[in-house]
């Protein structure tokens, strides 16, 4: 078996002889286009917005937590068990929370990744028809070491070209979308 994989990662290589191939390293094009840019800038805002709320929460339970250490031996037993049970109530609805929240997150970068992720494969196919390319290959990176190619001759790599692209094709979308949402705001002012 293992052989037969080592065969595979020899000779899949020699398939691509004779075929035009750039190599794009997809990850970082898609964190660096000026669309991924703001994507994750407000990723990593409504993240700082849940940490405050999770903080905020942990403060109330250690507060909790204090006042029982502190009250302990002067309470009653029936107000001692309903403040640990309160202060177990609580440490729940926190964890559910925690998970909830990561899970949005989780959703929310798909989210807004997602679209990206289509428009660059839109531009990539554009590149290759341009380029008259047979192929655009994943190009694997510091963070994602399977499915791409691991050594990559610079003048192979069109990712910089296809972060310009994506940039100058989408920016004139955005440009025309926020010109006429400024022609509906004019129209709506003059009425």
């Amino acid at each position: 078996m293992k052989l037969k994989l080592f065969l595979l990662g020899v000779l899949a290589p020699v398939a691509l002889f004779g075929f035009d191939v750039m190599f794009v390293d997809i990850e970082r094009m898609v964190l660096e286009v000026e669309e991924g840019v703001l994507a994750r800038n407000q990723l990593q805002q409504e993240t700082e917005a849940k940490q405050n709320l999770l903080e905020d929460r942990k403060n109330k339970i250690e507060k909790l937590q204090e006042s029982l250490s502190k009250q302990g031996n002067m309470l009653k037993d029936a107000a001692k068990k309903q403040i640990e049970l309160d202060l177990q109530k609580q440490m729940a609805e926190a964890q559910q929370m925690y998970l909830s929240m990561q899970q949005e997150l989780s959703q929310r970068e798909q989210q807004l990744m997602g679209g990206i992720v289509q428009k660059a494969k839109l531009v990539l196919e554009e590149i290759r028809r341009k380029r008259g390319l047979d192929a655009i290959m994943p190009k694997a990176n510091e963070h994602n070491m399977a499915g791409g190619a691991l050594a990559v001759k610079s003048s192979l790599d069109i990712t910089n070209e296809a972060i310009r692209e994506y940039n100058e094709v989408y920016k004139i979308a955005n440009k025309a979308s926020d010109k006429k949402s400024d022609v509906k705001k004019d129209d709506k002012a003059k009425k």
